[in-house]
């Protein structure tokens, strides 16, 4: 269903016909408190583009999202400050929610939620009291819950006012992501003023790549094509033979969320919505931060040897 970041393969009319109904539906509680409004979309065998429109006077919905993009680029007349609006969910990811919503059948059309939120949803304020009061019912209801929602409308704030009972209801790190570093650091700022002296400790779960940024002397970065030219097997296997002092920056600040677990608190993660979908894909991030991760990673080995020491579980990864 999914190529290089792109949905395609087998793309019917019905699937067309069955997406557009789908974002009927939902699209709306992604722009709550603006004037857009969804127009369409189209699925080429490549991409889904939706088109939007600006407000209610807009006749031609010239601005659009497109395949992973999590914004409207914004075309036309509109009355927003800038050009990009960030809705925090892709085209991409929104039709993996249909094609999973429909294969699951997890949670039927006349669920109770359905009827409360109709019922009581009628704006932002009334959307962030109805994800306060039954954000835990939602989560419940499925193994997948995708819950969409604008920015500011209280997501994030619903999830940390519950952390103290998602934690009890799994045994699964609670990832709180945002669509920048700078919003997930005031998002962490209002979970610590709510669980300050408990055993709840914020975490900045930032990605392999902005941890060598934040680590490493400008002007001396290694590039992916860098470590292809000196012939090292990855990428952070020539930062940790080439820039030891740099790889050791980064390993102590990874092992502070270990330090964290060592001492029988529980670390609650914020990062960025990048990383949380790459730490789906088990990519190098994810191994990083594994509690199995260690330096023998970077030794030459076959490749079942390799296999068997790729260190995962939850017993060993956050």
């Amino acid at each position: 269903m999914k190529n290089g970041g792109h949905v395609t393969g087998g793309i019917t009319s019905g699937d067309q016909s069955r997406f557009h109904e789908f974002l009927v539906e939902n699209f709306p509680k992604l722009t709550a408190g603006s004037e857009l409004r969804f127009a369409g979309v189209e699925l080429n065998g490549r991409e889904p583009t939706i088109r939007v429109f600006n407000n209610a006077d807009d006749r031609t919905p010239s601005s659009i999202m497109r395949g992973d993009h999590e914004t409207v680029l914004l075309q036309g007349a509109h009355d927003f400050e800038s050009n990009i609006l960030p809705l925090g969910v892709s085209p991409d990811r929104l039709y993996e929610a249909m094609i999973e919503r429909d294969a699951a059948h997890s949670v039927p059309p006349d669920h109770p939620l359905n009827r409360i939120f109709e019922e009581q949803v009628h704006d932002l304020d009334s959307y962030r009291c109805f994800l306060s009061d039954h954000i835990l019912t939602a989560m419940k209801a499925a193994d997948l819950v995708l819950i969409l929602g604008p920015e500011g409308c209280g997501k994030s704030s619903a999830v940390m006012s519950k952390v103290h009972l998602l934690v009890a209801e799994t045994d699964f790190p609670v990832f709180i992501s945002s669509p920048s570093y700078a919003q997930a650091a005031e998002k962490r700022q209002e979970f610590e003023q709510i669980y300050q002296g408990t055993q709840f400790v914020s975490f900045e779960y930032v990605s392999l790549t902005e941890l060598y940024r934040r680590c490493c002397p400008p002007g001396e970065y290694i590039s992916e094509i860098d470590a292809l030219d000196m012939g090292r097997s990855s990428w952070l296997a020539t930062i940790f033979h080439e820039q030891p002092e740099v790889y050791w920056k980064m390993r102590q600040y990874r092992d502070q969320l270990h330090a964290i677990q060592a001492q029988g608190q529980v670390p609650v993660l914020f990062g960025v919505h990048e990383t949380i979908r790459r730490y789906a894909d088990i990519g190098m991030t994810r191994l990083f931060y594994a509690r199995g991760f260690d330096e023998r990673w970077f030794d030459s080995m076959a490749p079942e040897v390799r296999r068997a020491y790729w260190p995962w579980g939850m017993g060993s990864t956050t």
